[in-house]
């Protein structure tokens, strides 16, 4: 199969149970159907681990901390899709 945007011949890789064709040429990804459910599904197993690993272990380690440290710690960013999605493509 050549890439839609510049005619490259597609490298065919499987990552993370996902199928994959990708340009070596301009770096394009490309997936067949039902393979971007299948990245969404990923993505919110990812999002139910994290939650997961969050409410129980991040919340008990730091329950004994004072309000400033709490403010701190409220304010991280959650890992967003596209970080998902950058890991799974590493």
């Amino acid at each position: 199969m050549h890439c839609p945007r510049c005619t490259e011949e597609l490298q065919e890789t499987t990552k993370s149970g996902v199928l994959v064709d990708a340009c070596p040429r301009c770096r394009g990804i490309w997936l067949d159907r039902g393979e971007l459910e299948k990245l969404m599904g990923k993505a919110r197993e990812y999002q139910q681990d994290y939650e997961h690993y969050y409410e129980k272990e991040h919340k008990d380690n730091y329950k004994h901390l004072d309000d400033h440290d709490n403010y701190h710690h409220k304010h991280h960013k959650k890992k967003g899709l596209l970080n998902m999605l950058e890991n799974l493509f590493d």
